[in-house]
């Protein structure tokens, strides 16, 4: 409702405070190697237990980088567990994705375009009805 700098430990806690089933993160990633390109996503171990529904950050992770790589036509990068904040420090399933490279030119040049922009929004989406259809939370 407003526009608000949080800290990323406020970020994660923002998921409990509110009574979430899971969360996303979305980032642009770069690299001082401008010829690494493609879609990743962060999990933390930390944050890896199954919920009441039997999905865990590692598996939320899979299905994301699959479908994201899958319908951008982005370079899968696959997961990869890390103590990012946002999932390190988080209570529910959580994925912090990095759609893209702001360093690699074609990279840069996908997430720059608003009708990608539009197509990833839509992908995120697609993708969290899939994962509560397939991991329904009862609510």
């Amino acid at each position: 409702e407003s526009d608000v700098d949080l800290t990323l430990s406020n970020r994660a806690a923002f998921a409990k405070e509110v009574g979430a089933d899971l969360f996303v993160s979305l980032h642009m990633n770069a690299n001082t190697q401008s010829s690494v390109y493609g879609t990743e996503i962060y999990y933390s171990n930390n944050n890896n237990k199954k919920n009441n529904a039997g999905l865990n950050s590692e598996m939320l992770s899979k299905i994301f980088v699959d479908n994201l790589s899958k319908s951008l036509g982005t370079k899968n990068r696959g997961v990869r567990a890390e103590k990012y904040t946002v999932v390190h420090k988080n209570t529910v399933p959580a994925v912090l994705i990095e759609l893209g490279f702001m360093s690699n030119a074609n990279d840069f040049a996908k997430i720059s375009d608003p009708s990608f922009q539009y197509e990833a929004a839509k992908v995120i989406y697609q993708t969290l009805l899939q994962v509560f259809k397939a991991y329904p939370t009862d609510r």
